[in-house]
């Protein structure tokens, strides 16, 4: 299958998808920054004047090249969007990488279809394997076929990446579905927040702590609060620390859904 069949492919079974409108592309980028800063609402805020398609063929080749560390902070139903357009621009990025002489190859462009790549591949280091599944799981039957239909190719075309994509179709993506990785049952939620076992827990709408404190995340299943009550994989309203706790009140939160799953195997209190 050639470059131009694989788009086709990757068009028809990601249509009509909706993003996430607390996490767009920029926003994802610059939650890689929180690792090393605080990221202010201002910020936040700004970061997603830069994304205003809601289409996800309409976001530019710029931008996406632009994020290309996204992938490893965006939601699930941002990851489901933009997956595709990531798919394409790694495509074509391939296919001209290929035709282009080794001397003229110019530098950086491995760093995109590299990334989406390491993000197709399902690992299990430092527990991020429920993360992958998590969006893994999202795809129906036409959209892995697409991802397949990429990565054969991807694997085919004896690119920088080629390898990578053989490990990643051998990992997951061309196992028989029984018998792929599976999520299992709570578990990793629990591993995720056992550091807060035992603690009393107030229930509260979220607020941003302050101007210079980016967004947070729940300790559980790692989704994203937020100030409105969009319906989005946002939530506006969870359970969190108290004064009691060492880091100070609304320092972690857990979502209303991994509460009521999690409180009894977690010895959580809850406050009203």
């Amino acid at each position: 299958m050639d470059v131009e069949a694989i788009k086709a492919l990757i068009h028809e079974a990601f249509q009509g998808l909706k993003r996430d409108e607390d996490c767009t592309l920029h926003q994802a980028q610059l939650d890689d920054d929180s690792a090393s800063r605080r990221i202010s609402r201002q910020e936040w805020t700004a970061a997603k004047l830069w994304d205003p398609e809601t289409d996800w063929r309409d976001v530019p080749a710029s931008a996406l090249e632009e994020c290309n560390s996204a992938l490893s902070h965006i939601s699930p139903q941002s990851w489901h969007f933009y997956l595709p357009a990531y798919m394409e621009r790694a495509l074509e990025l391939i296919d001209t990488w290929g035709r282009t002489p080794p001397e003229q190859r110019p530098c950086g462009v491995e760093d995109l279809p590299f990334s989406v790549v390491q993000h197709l591949t399902y690992r299990d280091e430092r527990g991020l394997g429920p993360a992958h599944l998590l969006n893994f799981h999202r795809l129906n039957e036409a959209q892995e076929s697409a991802v397949v239909a990429f990565l054969e190719f991807v694997r085919d075309s004896l690119s920088f990446v080629a390898d990578d994509a053989a490990v990643a179709l051998r990992k997951y993506w061309a196992v028989p579905p029984d018998r792929r990785p599976g999520l299992h049952a709570d578990q990793w939620r629990i591993d995720n927040a056992r550091h807060l076992s035992g603690l009393t827990l107030h229930r509260r709408l979220y607020s941003w702590r302050s101007e210079a404190w980016g967004p947070d995340h729940c300790a559980a299943c790692w989704v994203r609060f937020t100030e409105n009550g969009d319906e989005t994989e946002s939530v506006h309203a969870g359970y969190t620390t108290g004064s009691d706790y060492p880091q100070g009140a609304d320092h972690e939160w857990v979502c209303l859904t991994c509460f009521a799953d999690l409180a009894d195997e977690l010895g959580w209190k809850p406050v009203a």
